[in-house]
């Protein structure tokens, strides 16, 4: 396996502290977003990294300093495709983790992790549910232009994840039919406008709110890539970045102020990029039982 060249020495970026472990953590996502990159060109696949990790390769050429994810984006076709070949392809130990290989993932969309690892989302306390280090691989679906089409598309698929995340969701994995239908259900009501629309606008359909919250782009700024430097790699980017990262961030090339650099997911995750996950779980719970 290819070893990340980058320096793991701690080093100061636009005036913020790049620890030794955060550089750890890159040296961990990045391996995965390389092997992502490696499938895709094997097998003829349309990628591209997206929201915080494009920001970081137009403006930094690499990671934004005080982050912590890597995301990387498909349109729907392109994403199915991925995922149905990287269940073959991805080993360990790097695991490919969806709704269906996962029994407590109740997410519409894909991970891998690192079993090496630990990233421990907390909201998340179960030793079943896989918490390596991660990497986001997210579908693009056509968003309606008619509103009144939208509303009811994300009625129905705010109701299907409620179900899917409810705290009976056990009972689902139980009744693993049941449960699959579910998640087909979702995949459908995501995917059924792409069979119709040529698209103007596509977006993140595993949640309503991301679109409402600014998380969707022009298609027309996607249907060409371009390689962008990262870090000591290159990636596939949209070659109409410009537009989508103005969309989300505004004045993207402007630093937020220094009170909010490093806090994207402060009380969120837990990192050990030395730890297996399950290992990790192991220690905390003789810590639980002597305190």
């Amino acid at each position: 396996m290819k070893k990340n060249s980058f320096s793991l020495e701690k080093e100061v970026r636009c005036e913020f502290i790049v620890s030794e472990k955060r550089k750890k953590i890159w040296q961990k996502q990045i391996a995965m977003a390389v092997e992502v990159k490696r499938i895709c060109e094997k097998y003829n696949i349309k990628y591209f990294i997206i929201w915080g990790t494009l920001l970081g390769a137009v403006r930094h050429k690499g990671y934004i300093p005080w982050d912590d994810d890597f995301d990387i984006g498909f349109l729907r076709r392109d994403y199915e495709k991925f995922c149905n070949i990287a269940k073959k392809e991805i080993k360990q130990p790097f695991f490919f983790q969806d709704a269906m290989t996962d029994p407590e993932y109740f997410i519409g969309y894909a991970r891998i992790r690192d079993s090496r690892t630990t990233g421990w989302i907390l909201q998340n306390p179960s030793p079943k549910y896989h918490n390596g280090i991660f990497i986001d691989l997210y579908p693009f679906d056509v968003i309606p232009e008619n509103k009144y089409i939208w509303q009811v598309q994300s009625f129905v698929i705010k109701n299907i994840l409620e179900k899917l995340t409810s705290k009976d969701n056990r009972r689902y994995q139980n009744y693993r039919s049941e449960y699959k239908g579910l998640v087909y259900l979702h995949k459908l009501c995501c995917t059924m406008f792409n069979w119709i629309y040529h698209p103007k606008k596509i977006g993140l359909l595993y949640s309503p709110y991301e679109v409402e919250d600014g998380y969707w782009i022009y298609a027309k700024d996607v249907k060409r890539t371009i390689k962008l430097p990262f870090e000591n790699e290159f990636f596939s980017a949209p070659a109409g970045y410009d537009g989508i990262l103005q969309n989300v961030y505004k004045n993207y090339m402007k630093l937020p102020p220094k009170g909010k650099r490093g806090v994207w997911h402060e009380r969120q995750i837990v990192f050990d990029p030395d730890m297996p996950y399950l290992e990790f779980y192991k220690n905390r719970n003789k810590e639980k039982r002597y305190t």
